[in-house]
């Protein structure tokens, strides 16, 4: 039996940039070196979160320490004094045989999620030995927090539209969520909402469905001629199309935050607004900082009115130097890369969404207080 002194610290080993953060059975370790034609193997457990492998591969004496560090992930360390060739080998196997998820985090949106449905995935959970760490209802969601015997962590969101959003770490704890989801769901359906769909082309039952997923909280509060211009600029986010200038891209989604803001100043502010209205004309341009009109003041909630402001600058900011050609057209702004056009979708989708959140966050404090 070999006997090593080795340093009881992470600093005593020094880890290949491939043998860091990734997901490890730990108890198939010993299994796995004898696989691998390792002999003369000893496990010790030094402390809580670290354990050393000893052995010898082809006579060659070799000592590897694997990390568990926060959220789940391993580290196999390299140990000093111990020949490197041999611990490549060591490693890889350990890897190879041991590893289990995805580097790329978990982020999954499903919908039409019933409640039973979020149900059935939590005892699943719980009957892998999973804990529910946080369990809350917000004026827009449930929110559940749980974590694995390894430390991963995942939350869940269920949405009052249906929506269910599960966001976490890749690992042993998310098979297990997507396991159950599975045994309710067709296969097709879970990969449809994993990946981002760029080249593939898309029904208007699924682009109403992404979408629906996309901004779940607004999503109901949009009247259909805004939601459709949401809707027509996911699909081209989705669709592949090889253009010069992304700009089209961008633009249903820039009309639709016109939209929304018209949208909020009618249905939130109070405001009879005509058939031609400009949306400028409801800003204070000339106040230090932008703000909505004083006359409207009154009837302008805080959280609608930071809503409106934030929608109304990144709109005029965008449209203005997209949409309309300088009078030298050389300078005129395009762009260049679907990335770009992309990311103007996210951001108004970002705004509108959680512009919405703080305003029914709002409505649903004067609620309690009222019932109080």
């Amino acid at each position: 039996m070999l006997s090593f002194s080795v340093k009881d610290d992470q600093g005593s080993a020094v880890a290949e940039a491939r043998f860091k953060d990734i997901f490890l059975d730990c108890a198939k370790v010993q299994s796995a070196l004898a696989d691998a034609g390792a002999t003369d193997l000893v496990e010790r457990v030094v402390r809580k979160g670290l354990t050393q492998h000893s052995g010898k591969l082809n006579g060659v004496p070799f000592l590897v320490q694997i990390f568990l560090n926060n959220g789940g992930k391993c580290t196999i360390g390299r140990s000093k004094g111990f020949d490197d060739p041999t611990f490549e080998v060591v490693a890889d196997a350990i890897k190879d045989r041991c590893g289990y998820g995805s580097p790329a985090p978990l982020n999954v949106s499903l919908p039409r999620f019933e409640d039973k449905q979020v149900s059935f995935v939590l005892d699943f959970l719980l009957e892998q030995g999973v804990e529910i760490n946080g369990d809350e209802t917000t004026a827009n969601y449930r929110l559940i927090r749980v974590v694995g015997a390894n430390g991963e962590r995942l939350t869940f969101k269920h949405y009052k539209n249906g929506t269910f959003h599960m966001q976490g770490v890749h690992g042993k704890v998310a098979g297990w969520a997507l396991d159950a989801v599975q045994t309710m769901l067709p296969v097709d359906k879970i990969l449809a909402h994993q990946k981002d769909i760029y080249s593939v082309p898309l029904s208007v039952e699924q682009i109403k469905q992404n979408l629906e997923v996309r901004i779940p909280i607004v999503h109901d509060y949009l009247r259909d001629t805004v939601r459709i211009q949401f809707s027509s600029s996911l699909a081209l986010t989705q669709v592949g199309i090889a253009l010069e200038d992304y700009s089209a891209v961008a633009y249903p989604a820039l009309r639709g935050l016109e939209g929304y803001c018209f949208q909020l100043l009618n249905e939130e502010v109070g405001i009879a607004l005509g058939v031609r209205e400009k949306l400028g004309e409801y800003f204070d341009q000339e106040a230090p900082t932008l703000r909505v009109l004083s006359m409207y003041e009154a009837t302008c909630s805080p959280e609608v009115h930071q809503t409106l402001v934030a929608g109304y600058q990144l709109w005029h900011n965008l449209r203005h130097r997209l949409f309309h050609m300088d009078g030298n057209v050389d300078t005129t702004r395009m762009l260049k890369t679907r990335e770009e056009a992309v990311a103007i979708v996210d951001e108004v989708f970002s705004l509108v969404e959680s512009g919405h959140q703080r305003i029914s966050r709002s409505k649903g404090k004067v609620c309690e207080s009222l019932s109080s």
